[in-house]
């Protein structure tokens, strides 16, 4: 026998040292996987935990919460009601018109002044001399950018001749804005009285007055008036 031929048991335990050596490196490789495998895992988790949410942090707006800008209603549908409301029991509508452009000022005009409604009602007893109260309303719509320059800290009657006014306080009532004066006059007014009250007040896009005299006043009543005015915009 040539001393060039392998040994079986030689060339078996040389295939053993192959195999071992192969499954060595193969177990190496599939832990560097399963290490990386796992490192990728906890990196996404970590990120996962440390992302900000934004979709969860941007305030959620309902139709419930949105702010209205302008009322729906007319002005005519929020004239006062002899008919609907306890507090003119009573009362009767004695004049009532939509206000025009003439009946409008250029500074109210400029201010973008849109539609207006008058309404005038009277409680009168058995004589107009001795138990008469009268009301006046005055609405109109105005363009919102500029509906917060109606109210000047002024009565409307500052510029009548003859014509005092004292400030005096009133409740909001869920006005944006509200005023209320004592008015004196030195000429007698159109109803027989020269003494009122004036309550004027805005609330989005609606402005209004509402004056009281006559024999018989109640301011009281007049500020209940107006806050059931005031809900109905």
């Amino acid at each position: 026998m040539s001393d060039n031929i392998p040994i079986p048991e030689v060339v078996f335990a040389q295939s053993a040292e192959i195999v071992k050596k192969s499954n060595k490196r193969l177990f190496v490789i599939v832990g560097i996987i399963i290490v990386l495998v796992i490192f990728g895992i906890i990196l996404l988790v970590i990120q996962g935990i440390n992302k900000k949410d934004y979709t969860n942090s941007l305030p959620i707006i309902t139709p419930t919460e949105v702010i209205e800008k302008e009322t729906k209603k007319t002005t005519k549908q929020l004239t006062l009601s002899t008919d609907n409301s306890k507090l003119l029991t009573g009362f009767k509508i004695m004049e009532q018109r939509p206000r025009i452009e003439i009946d409008i000022s250029e500074r109210a005009k400029e201010l973008g002044w849109k539609e207006g409604y008058y309404i005038r009602i009277a409680k009168i007893g058995e004589s107009a001399l001795t138990d008469s109260m009268f009301i006046e309303q005055g609405i109109s719509k105005y363009s919102t950018d500029n509906i917060g320059k109606i109210l000047s800290g002024e009565s409307g009657f500052k510029d009548s001749v003859g014509c005092k006014t004292n400030k005096l306080p009133v409740d909001n009532n869920g006005a944006d804005k509200i005023e209320a004066y004592l008015v004196f006059c030195d000429n007698t007014s159109a109803n027989g009285e020269n003494t009122f009250y004036e309550i004027q007040f805005i609330k989005k896009d609606v402005y209004m007055y509402l004056t009281m005299s006559g024999v018989r006043t109640d301011f009281e009543l007049l500020q209940q008036i107006s806050k059931e005015l005031i809900s109905i915009i």
